[in-house]
């Protein structure tokens, strides 16, 4: 550890064993994996995704790119231009 310290950061899901809607639970986490929610955890938190089919962090071109046309349309998030 360096001698000013670390910050140590973990963050996760659980579905609880008594959890009342398993199933609920099942479509919000695959929700969260899936490619467009991981690019867009990348671009506006600048974490890493998870998922190895999406833009590899917050500093590739794409997602910038993408970044960029969410903050000026952000009632558009397609990639298709207009």
């Amino acid at each position: 550890m360096p001698s000013e310290g670390a910050l140590a950061y973990v963050s996760g899901f659980v579905i609880p064993k008594n959890a009342p809607n398993k199933a609920g639970s099942y479509a919000y986490l695959d929700a969260m994996l899936e490619k467009s929610a991981q690019e867009a955890f990348a671009v506006d938190m600048g974490y890493n995704p998870t998922v190895s089919n999406a833009v590899g962090g917050a500093r590739s071109q794409q997602a910038h790119r993408l970044h960029a046309r969410r903050r000026s349309r952000p009632w558009s998030i397609s990639t298709t231009p207009t």
